[in-house]
């Protein structure tokens, strides 16, 4: 059956079987030589003890296979004597196995096993006869085990080729370097015992060497260990690039002269990964057993394996950098469109930094620009675990490593932080962030650092590398234009924004000036105004007086000393009054001709005020802080400056009409008050003249005594109306304002001229709401307006006519199309306060000749009178509807008219509802 048998397992056990058979032996062990282990390794055998893993394995060339070899036939141990001297070294192996003979399995031209068996179980010694056959028995399996070996070693170089092409294969399936070594071990496995088995890889900046992958007795670890690269037998196949095999690693080291490293085992084989002029790293199996050896087979094995891994590292490595550079550049553009689609500095910043981050893998980064005042670096932007405690840190030119490169304008690679003097160990004690390694590049735009660019922690890897520094190089570069665009942008715009809040500014300044005409409000405001715009913490304005050559002080701000006047010929201020220039000091204890007002005063600016040309007045400004003024505020002042120009002008040329005005109505006063007195002694003569009082009169002299009494009642109507216009503009105008019914008021009225209605045949209709509230005014007063407006109705309204009095509540003080006798747009927006509870519209209105348009502008002035014939033919002194507007606005309300001609007129008047 032996000699039918090609597979290695079914010629085992035929041979177990014959021998169990025939000889029935306590035990049988079978030694079959394997090329995998280089050893001779006992057939697992479930019917027998189980050897221990010393006992079960025998050195290819160990003391055992050494004896086996020297004499052809069947090896007996005989009990209670010594063994021979070739096999001392294997007694504790021999008494483990507890054989007493040993069969030898003999090919043509090598040993390949034997077998072992004990004593038989019938207690019978071994005959020749039972050697011979034995022998022959031997002869048989040896020739089978030859075929079967070389079907084996067909078997095991198709396995070694699959291995070599699967590993060949490794970067079709992953370029994960750990999933790469991971295959490359299993692939091994198969071939070799990788029970302690490790791949430590190079470190060319550092020299040195680490565990990549690592096996100890057949499960993975992860040790981070680092050594020399010229320690141990490792250090010499990096060195000379030749693989290296030995049976016991401290004895090699020894005769090499090398030192040893870590616990490499004793049988120890290692080959180079070879890729290009020097290895990447080594491979290496190991084992602790002494009776283990690596035969050349093994290693040339094993060397192939490795050249096909170095292969398939150095190609998933240039694939992986492809890869990054390919992701790089992708960022890179990203980047560009992100930093070119927002002119946001802070929005740039923060997109900088992130991308830098994104494109190198960093933990953390930050970006520091400039402050050219102080010239120092400030932390702007800062990602990672402690970015809030960084931000708006300050750091100054050549402190640090970001300072260094900001001073040398050169990038700087860190990778050992922790060692580096310059690196400030306490940004990572305020933070509790670990730095193990630093790349920052300058940001240079026109030849002139703006900032620098750092990064921190390469995440999966423990430094940077020169393309990095490169790379982050060119980024920085893009980034710094960037930057600078956005800069450029911000000052823009926020030169922009400050010239609208400036404007925005001088208009609520042109609003207030505007809304006074009183000259010491006006410089007040312009004062408060110059010391809000400029940050003046004291400040006064004054007027030109050029009779007297001083400049009158009007109003002061925080002054310890305030003089009434200020010299035109000495001080700044009277320097600005003879120059017309405005002066700007910002340390007036260097200027002789400061006039020391204030004691802290450190800087002071001083403006001229101008009309047209002329000087009229100066505007001074004062800090207690030195150079607290500059161009800017000096600008600010002198728009100041040309407004409040204007405003005071107005101011005084309004002083001067008022005074004008009070003279005129203190004269028309004073004048009505002289005519009043003959004009009744004149009226009374008349009268008695008329009532015969001095005798009889003819009719004739009874008609010229009516003319003469006429004349005097009109200008009897002439001289009150100028008494009562010139209480109104003198403000001595008094009125008795408090609730009243406005109904009343119209019956009152009604009492007095229906009767003139009546006369010219004329229909009254009168329609007040109902429900009407109490209006807030003077019933004396509206009477007059009533009357007024009443008479005018009737007079100018034909015989047969019509008025119509219409008396409603709303909401506003007037209608949105009144265009006659409005209240101005300037008093509604400043001076003027609209009721919240509404108003009380009366409106009057007749038929009669109504008004052209032309006159409709003019009617509320003073001593207006239509050219109209049909409105001449009606007596009137052309001020009864300027007081009307004047007493209805004096009472919070407002007067419009409404009129077409031929068709009639609407006069309507307001007064606000009462509490």
């Amino acid at each position: 059956s032996l000699t039918e048998v090609a597979e290695l397992p079914l010629i085992v056990s035929a041979l177990r079987k014959q021998v169990t058979d025939l000889y029935r032996p306590d035990r049988l062990y079978v030694f079959l030589l394997d090329f995998r282990q280089n050893a001779f390794v006992a057939q697992p055998d479930l019917s027998m003890p189980r050897l221990p893993a010393a006992a079960a394995q025998c050195a290819i060339d160990g003391p055992l296979a050494r004896w086996l070899k020297t004499e052809a036939g069947p090896h007996y141990l005989q009990e209670n004597r010594p063994l021979p001297a070739t096999l001392a070294a294997d007694q504790s192996r021999l008494e483990t196995i507890g054989a007493i003979l040993y069969v030898p399995l003999a090919g043509r031209d090598r040993l390949n096993g034997w077998l072992a068996l004990g004593h038989r179980q019938n207690a019978q010694p071994y005959t020749a006869d039972d050697l011979d056959f034995l022998s022959a028995l031997a002869s048989q399996t040896a020739l089978a085990l030859e075929r079967a070996v070389v079907f084996d070693d067909l078997q095991r170089r198709v396995n070694e080729l699959n291995v070599l092409s699967r590993i060949s294969q490794a970067v079709n399936f992953t370029l994960d370097t750990d999933d790469i070594l991971e295959l490359i071990y299993t692939q091994t496995s198969r071939v070799l015992d990788t029970r302690n088995f490790y791949i430590a890889m190079a470190d060319d900046k550092r020299q040195t060497m680490h565990f990549a992958f690592y096996v100890e007795g057949n499960e993975r670890l992860y040790p981070d260990d680092q050594w020399p690269v010229d320690v141990g037998l490792s250090g010499l196949i990096m060195k000379h690039g030749q693989p290296i095999v030995t049976d016991d690693y401290l004895a090699e080291c020894e005769r090499r002269g090398v030192t040893p490293g870590g616990q490499p085992g004793k049988a120890w084989m290692g080959v180079p990964l070879n890729t290009s002029d020097q290895p990447m790293g080594i491979m290496a199996v190991a084992d602790f057993r002494d009776e283990v050896t690596y035969s050349a087979e093994q290693l040339q094995v094993f060397a192939a394996i490795a050249d096909q891994a170095a292969s398939v590292l150095y190609k998933a490595q240039l694939y992986r950098e492809t890869e990054e550079r390919a992701r790089q550049l992708a960022v890179l553009n990203e980047v560009g469109s992100s930093l070119t689609s927002t002119l946001d500095l802070r929005t740039v910043l923060e997109t900088i930094v992130a991308k830098a981050i994104e494109l190198l893998h960093a933990e953390a980064g930050s970006l520091l620009l400039v402050d050219d005042q102080t010239n120092e670096l400030i932390f702007e932007v800062t990602f990672g675990p402690a970015a809030e405690d960084l931000r708006g840190q300050r750091l100054p030119f050549g402190k640090g490593i970001v300072g260094a490169v900001a001073q040398t304008r050169q990038p700087m690679i860190v990778n050992e932080a922790q060692t580096d003097t310059r690196w400030l160990r306490d940004m990572d004690q305020a933070t509790a962030f670990i730095t193990r390694a630093i790349l920052a590049v300058p940001m240079i735009t026109k030849d002139r650092v703006i900032g620098v660019l750092e990064l921190i922690n390469k995440r999966g890897a423990d430094r940077f590398r020169e393309d990095d520094q490169q790379l982050l190089t060119a980024f920085a570069t893009n980034a710094a234009v960037a930057v600078e665009n956005a800069r450029l942008f911000t000052m823009t715009d926020q030169a922009l924004a400050a010239r609208l809040d400036e404007l925005s500014t001088l208009q609520e300044i042109d609003r207030q000036l505007n809304t006074t005409l009183d000259i010491h409000r006006v410089l007040e405001l312009t004062l408060d105004w110059g010391m809000r715009v400029t940050g003046a913490n004291a400040g006064s304005v004054g007027i030109v007086n050029r009779e007297e050559n001083v400049v009158e002080l009007m109003a002061a701000r925080n002054y310890a000393y305030q003089p009434a006047t200020l010299p035109v010929d000495k001080g700044l201020a009277g320097h600005v009054v003879r120059t017309g220039q405005p002066i700007l000091v910002n340390d007036v204890t260097q200027d002789s001709r400061y006039i020391a007002a204030a004691p802290s005063t450190q800087s002071q600016l001083s403006v001229p005020i101008k009309r047209e040309n002329n000087v009229i007045g100066v505007l001074n400004l004062e800090s207690s802080r030195p150079n607290a003024f500059g161009i800017l505020q000096l600008d600010s002042a002198a728009r100041l400056a040309d407004h409040a120009g204007t405003a005071i002008t107005n101011a005084q040329l309004y002083q001067e009409v008022k005074r004008a005005n009070d003279a005129k109505s203190e004269f028309v006063s004073i004048v009505s008050h002289e005519l009043k007195t003959p004009m009744t002694s004149m009226k009374g003569y008349t009268d008695l003249l008329v009532k015969g009082m001095a005798g009889p009169i003819s009719d004739m002299q009874a008609q010229f005594l009516n003319v003469v009494r006429a004349n005097v009642d009109r200008m009897s109507t002439l001289v009150n109306d100028l008494l009562e216009v010139s209480r109104i503009e003198t403000g001595r105008l008094k009125l008795d304002i408090k609730p009243m019914e406005m109904e009343i008021a119209i019956d009152e009225t009604l009492r007095t001229t229906r009767a003139q209605i009546d006369e010219r045949q004329q229909t009254l209709e009168v329609r007040v709401a109902e429900g009407l509230p109490l209006v807030l005014a003077d019933k004396a007063r509206v009477i007059q307006v009533l009357t007024n407006l009443i008479s005018n109705a009737y007079k100018y309204t034909p015989n047969g006519g019509r008025v119509t009095i219409d008396v409603s509540r709303q909401n506003d003080v007037q209608p949105p199309q009144a265009k006659k006798g409005e209240i101005p747009a300037s008093r509604l927006d400043a001076t003027f306060a609209p009721c919240p509870r509404g108003y009380v519209w009366c409106a009057i209105t007749d038929t009669g000749v109504g008004i052209a348009p032309d006159d409709q502008a003019k009617l509320f002035t003073k001593f207006f009178r239509s050219g109209d014939p049909a409105v001449r033919e009606q007596p009137g002194t052309g001020l009864g509807l300027s007081i009307t507007k004047s007493l209805i606005e004096l009472q919070g309300g407002a007067i419009w008219v409404i009129s077409e001609v031929g068709a009639g007129s609407t006069f309507a008047f307001s007064v606000p509802i009462a509490e």
